[in-house]
């Protein structure tokens, strides 16, 4: 236990080098993001929503790279990578015992460059420098308030970094860890930096100095409730002492409800039910309602009870769904109350309660048997009303009834979408989950049957037939289950990933659409276009078990997939190129692109803010050569297989570029998708990629005609918005992580102008010759270039450059011979032969087009060029 230990103290004390240079330290996240760890996001946003990489990080943010909510051994690949890269001495922990977490999508101590001031990291090390060599005695309060008034700087985020980097040191205040503290008599939750230094003295003379064996208790804690007094499930239910406490209210409620009822052998359902890992309910039920609810759950012990929509307590909670039925007119509820706060108003709560629920048991009097009867358990009715037989239930525990999982010979498959147009694909990616929507029926887990669903769902939306959505949901949070597969779709024609079910159903109203939730290990993350006539379905889950057809595609291209047997290579359903990666940075295209440092800085800065770029020029400077680097150089490697080229002509169109119908073999015909289609839908399914597509000669093709519709789409503040396709049904998005870059040639009088309303989606950036640069010079000396021979390369073109652009009325800087036509790509061993060669080939048929009507110019240059050559 506690494994941990030695290589966080380790990477904390190395940390303190790169104070200066964090730079580096967001370099080792973004190589793990290439070898394909669940590293922590590393893209920044600027005030102008330009997405670009982090240039910045502060000590506790890099640390919680490695203290998230991922697996175990997503957490020990880290470290090793960590470990190699740095020749740590430690080894790689066996165990996180104790370690607190962060919250996946809020790891960061830093917001993005739009909102972050100047001195927030800076200030950030200057505080871990101070814990790193100071003891709780000796701490600074000033120092740390400072810190908490940045901005994304709490008290709990800020003390788990110190936690993290001094474990011998300093103790986290994350909730497990407050919570815990309450029970040692430290009711008081530390606020201010101030309060902390009050709060961890006494934790620590509580505790007897170990800091981290009290989080590992506090864990232990949270989840584990009273392992040495009840059996299972009693100890994760109730805490040690409180389960006479609550059994209690629910004895007072079964008596009300025997009064009430003749039958309630019919009516009544108590049930116990484990919710996720650590989270359980004791619940009775009247009817189809839950009337009285007990939940056990990380964030705290809670009652849920029946109340009229219209009671303060309710309008408090902001609670605006009521139950499916009415009783005398009156709606009804279940607020929650944590445990405390119900014991401290129970003498206000219980009158009211108690006459909702003699209500409620008068409305289901003349009813039938509960829906619900064959999940009843007497044995918690005898619990509950007998105080004898208590003692035995609790220490002895319960078996729980279990659903059965079908196909227990292997995994079930199953079929899902990230919202409409994969919109949550990424943070699905991010934070390791899947998740399904229906909001307006809350917490699936508050149903004990689909049929209960199926009325939720039909009081929310009784204009629909629920049925089949109340299937779906009943999957999604019993059906599914760990080691199950999950397919992501794009639509109906595409699946962008897979990943492996990895534990219980979960519900967070902070998600948003999508509040419940499934833990994924998602595993791969390329894109597979179905063939022709293949549709997936349109629900939003779908068990695709039994679709061996679907199965059998997706196997020829996902490797790895349990139970699925395949081969990559196999699959035409999608072209893959081979890519081998290799690093690429700034110094790699200075080397072979014959412009200055600022130069190129400036056109990547214009490629990352504007994500559209138009590199015009004169033939031979370089347009095509610079525009794939330049994606390189953003990926920060040769990455093949994220950028593509297309090259525009006069008969290029829309159905050639986004979409359009093509014949088939059979004589009919099929809509066909394009390379910007397939390429916005490969960067949709890699969200955590850029891509980008390099459209040689632009100006070639009618861009308006090409585009259509996507013409606002490519826009920077349009990436994102949906619009429906001339050939298709399904909303379709350009994703910000998609990039164009375009080239033109300035010289060919052939093409006409881009008109206004494209030239606003692009940025133009002209480009030079490069024959002054040292990188020209270099090339050619490594192909056997004499310097005399390179400064005569220089001469001639500077005088043929320079009458270029002083004829503005005819030609002008946009007609200069660029320098491609003097790279070589062998050896020169006879510079005459070579030089001589171009300039008659090459150079004169040019010269001769642009001076068509002053042959005196042509002859001119045409002695000049070939004459005293070196």
């Amino acid at each position: 236990m506690f494994t941990w230990i030695p290589i966080h103290e380790e990477t904390a004390k190395r940390l303190l080098d790169f104070k200066d240079r964090s730079h580096e330290l967001v370099d080792i996240l973004a190589r793990m993001h290439e070898a394909g760890l669940k590293a922590t996001k590393i893209t920044d946003i600027g005030a102008d929503g330009s997405q670009f990489q982090l240039k910045e990080i502060d000590p506790f943010t890099f640390f919680a790279n490695f203290n998230r909510a991922v697996r175990d051994d997503n957490r020990q690949a880290m470290w090793q990578f960590l470990k190699d890269e740095w020749k740590l001495k430690s080894e790689v922990p066996q165990d996180f015992e104790g370690l607190p977490v962060a919250n996946n999508q809020s790891s960061w101590l830093i917001p993005y460059a739009k909102l972050r001031t100047p001195g927030h990291v800076p200030l950030l090390w200057k505080f871990f420098d101070h814990i790193m060599s100071v003891g709780p005695a000796t701490l600074d309060a000033v120092s740390m308030q400072e810190c908490l008034n940045l901005h994304y700087v709490g008290l709990t985020m800020l003390t788990m970094g110190m936690f993290w980097s001094c474990p011998k040191k300093w103790i986290s205040t994350d909730g497990k860890n407050v919570e815990f503290a309450k029970t040692k008599g430290i009711p008081d939750k530390p606020k201010t930096a101030a309060e902390y230094l009050t709060w961890l003295p006494k934790i620590r003379e509580v505790i007897g100095g170990d800091g981290v064996e009290f989080s590992r208790q506090a864990h232990q804690w949270s989840i584990g409730g009273s392992d040495d007094i009840y059996g299972f499930p009693f100890n994760k239910i109730f805490k040690a002492g409180n389960a006479d406490e609550v059994l209690a209210v629910f004895e007072k409620a079964l008596n009300i409800i025997g009064q009430e009822i003749a039958n309630p052998d019919e009516q009544l359902v108590v049930t116990v039910r484990q919710r996720t890992a650590s989270s359980y309910t004791l619940r009775i039920n009247l009817g189809q309602w839950a009337v009285l609810t007990f939940h056990q759950r990380p964030t705290g012990e809670a009652f849920d009870c029946l109340f009229p929509m219209n009671h303060p307590d309710v309008v408090m909670r902001g609670i605006t769904t009521p139950f499916a039925e009415q009783i005398e007119g009156e709606s009804y509820a279940l607020p929650e109350f944590p445990i405390a706060e119900f014991f401290q108003r129970f003498e206000k709560l219980w009158p009211v309660f108690e006459k909702s629920l003699r209500n409620a048991c008068h409305h289901f009097s003349a009813r039938g048997r509960s829906p619900f009867e064959r999940f009843n358990r007497p044995e918690l009715i005898s619990l509950i009303s007998d105080e004898e037989k208590r003692p035995m239930i609790l220490k002895s525990g319960i078996r729980l009834k279990s659903t059965p999982v079908p196909n227990q010979e292997g995994p079930r498959y199953w079929l899902i979408a990230p919202g409409e147009g994969a919109k949550f694909w990424e943070q699905w990616l991010d934070q390791n989950l899947a998740a399904i929507g229906w909001k307006e029926i809350g917490d699936l887990s508050q149903y004990d049957s689909k049929e209960e669903i199926e009325n939720a769902l039909e009081n929310s939306f009784p204009e629909r037939d629920q049925s089949g959505v109340a299937l779906m949901l009943w999957n999604f949070y019993r059906v599914v289950s760990e080691g199950d597969v999950v397919f992501a779709k794009l639509g109906r024609t595409e699946v962008v990933g897979w990943g492996i079910v990895q534990g219980d159903y979960s519900y967070d109203i902070s998600q948003g659409e999508l509040p419940s939730l499934r833990p994924i290990d998602w595993q791969e993350t390329n894109a597979v276009k179905l063939p022709d006539g293949k549709l997936l379905p349109i629900k939003s889950l779908t068990e695709i078990t039994n679709d061996r057809v679907l199965l059998e595609i997706l196997s020829k291209f996902y490797s790895g997939v349990p139970g699925m047997k395949g081969s990559a290579e196999e699959t035409e359903v999608i072209d893959q190129k081979s890519n081998v990666i290799t690093p690429y940075r700034i110094e790699d295209a200075l080397s072979e692109l014959f412009m200055s440092r600022e130069s190129l800085e400036h056109i990547l800065e214009q490629l990352k803010r504007k994500k559209n770029i138009i590199l015009q020029g004169a033939p031979g400077v370089g347009k095509t050569f610079i525009a794939k680097r330049l994606a390189w150089l953003q990926l920060g490697a040769k990455d093949e297989a994220a950028v593509e080229m297309v090259q525009f002509h006069q008969s290029y169109t829309y159905e050639d570029f986004v979409q359009g119908l093509r014949p088939t073999k059979d004589g009919h015909f099929a809509v066909k998708d394009g390379c910007f289609y397939r390429l916005c839908r490969k960067a949709l399914a890699n969200p955590q990629q850029d891509f980008f597509l390099v459209i040689d000669e632009i100006n070639r093709g009618n861009l308006s005609k090409i585009l259509g519709e996507l013409m606002m789409l490519i826009e920077t503040d349009k990436r994102g918005e949906k619009l429906t396709l001339a050939y298709s049904e399904e909303p379709f998005t350009v994703p910000p992580n998609l990039y164009l870059i375009g080239t033109m040639n300035t010289a060919d009088r052939s093409l006409s102008l881009v008109d206004y309303a494209l030239r606003r989606r692009f940025a133009f950036l002209s480009l030079d010759p490069g024959f002054e640069t040292d990188a020209f010079s270099a090339h050619l000396d490594r192909h056997g270039i004499t310097s005399g021979q390179i400064h005569h390369i220089r001469n001639q073109m500077a005088a043929l450059n320079h009458e270029i652009a002083r004829d503005e009325q005819n030609l002008g800087t946009g007609y200069r011979i660029g320098h491609s036509f003097f790279t070589p790509v062998v050896p020169i061993t006879d510079f005459q032969k070579w030089f001589q060669s171009i300039v008659r080939y090459e150079i004169m048929p040019l010269l001769e087009e642009y001076w068509i009507d002053e042959p005196k110019m042509v002859k001119q240059f045409r002695i000049t060029l070939t004459e005293s050559i070196p």
